[in-house]
C-alpha cells in the first residue's frame, strides 16, 4: 500500500479515478490478450484434431464438409472437396473471401473489359454467396484446390457439380467468380516475375472469352467447370498472351520426329515408332475408327540414317517407309524439345499478319524474361489445323492460310473435335444447328458427309521463322509422296 501525499480534495478524487483508470485499462489489456492467446491455443489444439472454430461454432471438419454439401444438395460431392477441406475453413475463419469484395471485383473486372451488365450480375450474386455461409466457405475451397493446391487433379475440378437448387440459373455464376479470381492472382504473378502490367490486362481478356461463351449458349454469363483448369496456366506465371495469341513453354509432344536436309534446309518429318493411323494418314480413337484400313508405323536409325513413315506437310502420313541419308539429314525435332506452345484465343480476325507479329512479340518475350529456357520452335495442337480444312476452304480463308505456313501433322482425334469451341454445346444436330458463319457451315457439312472432325497439330522451326508467309514447308517438299 502507498499512501498519497496532502492535496485538496479536488485533486485527490482526480488522482483516483486516474489510478482506477489505469487499473480498469491494464485488466482489460490483460483479459484481452489471455482471451486472445487462449483462443489461439485452442484454434490450434482444434485445428491438430480436425476440428474448427467459426464464430461460436467448433464443428469437425469431416461434419462440416458433410454439412455443407448436404445443405447445398451436393452431398454425393463429398469425394471431390474432401481434399484440404480442414485447411480451408482453417484459413477463412469464418470471414469473407478476398475474391468476393466488391472493390476487388470491380478492379478484376475493369482489366477483363467486363460490360457493365456482367459487372452487375458478378456483384449481386457475390453478394448472395457472401451472404450464404455454406456457399461462402465452398467458394473459399474451390479457390484454394484450383489456385493453390495444383497437385489437385483437373479432372476432379470438371465434375464440381453445379449449385442449381441453391442458386438456380445463377449456378454459371458462382464458377465465374473463381474465374475473375485469376486476374488478381495472375497479375501477382507477374509482378513478382518482373512482367509489365499489359501483358497481366491482355491475359485478363481470357475471363471475358469464357463468359461470353456461356452468353452465347445460355444466354448468362458464367464459366462451365471444364474450363477451369485452364485458368491455372494464368496464375503460375506459365501462359501469356502477346498479340493474337497465348503462349506457353512445353516439350513437344506430337506424334513426328522432324528432320532438315543440310544442303537444301527442306523439312521432312517421320512418324514416331507404334503409331497407329487409319485411312487416310491420320490418327482416330472410339468408334469412328472403326471399319477404317489401319497401319503401323515405325521407325528406327543406324550408320546408314533414319527410316520409317513419312508424314507430308499437308499433316498426313503416308504408308511407304523411307530413309534419310545420314551424311545429309540431321534431327531437327524430337519428342521432348522445348517449344513455344501456341494457344488460340477465341475471336476472329487470325490473319497471317497477326499471327506472325504475336510470334514475332513471343521471339523477344521468352529470352527476355525467362532466358534459361531455350526452345526450337513453336507448336499448337487445335481443331484449327484440321487438315482438311485446307482442301475445303476458301483460298482466302484465314484458316487455311495459316495452315499454309505451318508443317502439319495428325494428331488423335474423336471426330467431333472443335464443335464445342464454334457451337458452345458437344452436341449438334446439322439439321438444326445454326450455320451463321463459314466455318459453322463447313462443320456441319462435314458431320452430314459423315467425315469425322479433327484436332491436327503443327510446328514451325525457328529456323524456318523468316519464311514464315512463304510456305516454306510445303514448298520445299522434297518427296513425291504425300
Amino acid at each position: 500500500m502507498f499512501a498519497l501525499p496532502a492535496m485538496g480534495s479536488g485533486r485527490r478524487l482526480c488522482v483516483v479515478l486516474l489510478v482506477a483508470f489505469v487499473a480498469v485499462l491494464v485488466f482489460d489489456v490483460r483479459h484481452r490478450l489471455c482471451v486472445d492467446y487462449l483462443g489461439a491455443l485452442r484454434l490450434l489444439a482444434d485445428s491438430a484434431s480436425k476440428n474448427v472454430i467459426l464464430g461460436d461454432c467448433v464443428v469437425t471438419g469431416a461434419e462440416s464438409l458433410s454439412s455443407v454439401l448436404t445443405a447445398l444438395s451436393i452431398a454425393d460431392s463429398a469425394e471431390l472437396f474432401a481434399p484440404h477441406w480442414e485447411e480451408s475453413v482453417a484459413a477463412l475463419a469464418g470471414a469473407t473471401p478476398w475474391l468476393l469484395a466488391p472493390d476487388r471485383i470491380q478492379s478484376q473486372s475493369t482489366d477483363a473489359a467486363l460490360p457493365d451488365e456482367a459487372v452487375r450480375e458478378v456483384l449481386r450474386v457475390a453478394q448472395l454467396v457472401s451472404d450464404d455461409p455454406d456457399l461462402r466457405l465452398l467458394l473459399w475451397h474451390c479457390c484454394r484446390l484450383l489456385y493453390e493446391h495444383l497437385d489437385y487433379p483437373a479432372q476432379m475440378v470438371t465434375r464440381w457439380p453445379n449449385l442449381d437448387q441453391r442458386l438456380g440459373k445463377d449456378s454459371p455464376l458462382f464458377y465465374f467468380l473463381l474465374t475473375l479470381a485469376s486476374v488478381c492472382l495472375a497479375r501477382q504473378k507477374h509482378e513478382e516475375l518482373g512482367i509489365p502490367g499489359d501483358v497481366a490486362c491482355a491475359n485478363a481478356k481470357n475471363v471475358f472469352g469464357h463468359g461470353e461463351r456461356q452468353v452465347l449458349t445460355t444466354g448468362r454469363w458464367g464459366t462451365e467447370q471444364r474450363l477451369l483448369p485452364w485458368m491455372r496456366n494464368h496464375t503460375t506465371g506459365e501462359l501469356f498472351r502477346l498479340g493474337r495469341l497465348h503462349f506457353m513453354i512445353r516439350p513437344f509432344r506430337g506424334c513426328v520426329r522432324a528432320f532438315r536436309n543440310r544442303e537444301s534446309g527442306a523439312v521432312a518429318a517421320l512418324a514416331v515408332d507404334g503409331t497407329r493411323f487409319v485411312e487416310p494418314g491420320i490418327l482416330l480413337h472410339g468408334k469412328v475408327a472403326e471399319g477404317r484400313r489401319a497401319w503401323v508405323a515405325s521407325f528406327s536409325e543406324d550408320g546408314d540414317g533414319y527410316h520409317g513413315v513419312p508424314v507430308s506437310p499437308w499433316g498426313y502420313a503416308c504408308e511407304e517407309e523411307i530413309t534419310l541419308d545420314r551424311s545429309g539429314w540431321e534431327p531437327a525435332l524430337t519428342p521432348g524439345d522445348p517449344m513455344i506452345e501456341v494457344h488460340i484465343p477465341g475471336g476472329g480476325g487470325m490473319t497471317v499478319e497477326r499471327v506472325r507479329d504475336a510470334m514475332t512479340h513471343a521471339l523477344d518475350f521468352f529470352p527476355r524474361y525467362f532466358p534459361e529456357r531455350p526452345f526450337v520452335g513453336f507448336v499448337c495442337t487445335s481443331w484449327v489445323f484440321n487438315a482438311r480444312f485446307s482442301e475445303i476452304l476458301p483460298p482466302e480463308a484465314n484458316i487455311r492460310q495459316n495452315q499454309e505456313q505451318v508443317y502439319l501433322y495428325p494428331v488423335s482425334s474423336g471426330g467431333r473435335d472443335g464443335v464445342y469451341f464454334i457451337f458452345g454445346t458437344d452436341v449438334v444436330d446439322p439439321a438444326t444447328s445454326p450455320r451463321d458463319t463459314s466455318i459453322q457451315r463447313v462443320m456441319l457439312s462435314e458431320l452430314e458427309a459423315e467425315r469425322p472432325l479433327l484436332t491436327g497439330g503443327m510446328f514451325l522451326l525457328l529456323d524456318d521463322f523468316s519464311a514464315f508467309g512463304k510456305q516454306a514447308y510445303r514448298g520445299r517438299w522434297p518427296f513425291e509422296v504425300g
